[in-house]
């Protein structure tokens, strides 16, 4: 994908990102300091997508928080894992086709399936506050 660079932020566990920079060099991938919080990153308004290697980690939720696409990478093409349709990829084309795909969706149709997918996984908008409270009054 030559047209798509990637910024490519390392779980906190690797705190030693050496060979990855190594790696990335020449790939059109740059390696984020191990210092920048994922918040600061994606509050910066910088990025069209985000790519997550795992299916239920919180950087698919937190980057759908932010309004931001998150492809996730499903190499076993494990069905039926929550979250937006059409997001999972196993290839570079699919990649691609999922790329392609979110540019074209309407953003007011994208934002009520978000919108819809965080208030059920993660409880969004939901004040619930007053039932659990309510049973030790």
């Amino acid at each position: 994908m030559t047209d798509v660079e990637f910024f490519i932020k390392l779980h906190p566990q690797n705190l030693d990102d050496t060979y990855y920079k190594e790696m990335a060099q020449g790939c059109k991938m740059e390696i984020v300091p191990t210092n920048e919080n994922l918040s600061t990153l994606l509050s910066k308004d910088d990025f069209d997508f985000t790519v997550s290697y795992n299916l239920t980690t919180t950087v698919y939720y937190e980057s759908l928080c932010y309004g931001l696409p998150c492809f996730r990478y499903n190499r076993d093409k494990i069905i039926n894992v929550y979250g937006l349709e059409n997001d999972n990829f196993s290839t570079v084309e699919e990649l691609r086709e999922r790329i392609l795909y979110f540019q074209q969706v309407e953003s007011s149709m994208l934002l009520v399936e978000v919108r819809e997918m965080l208030k059920q996984t993660m409880g969004i908008n939901l004040d619930n506050y007053h039932q659990y409270f309510s049973q030790f009054a």
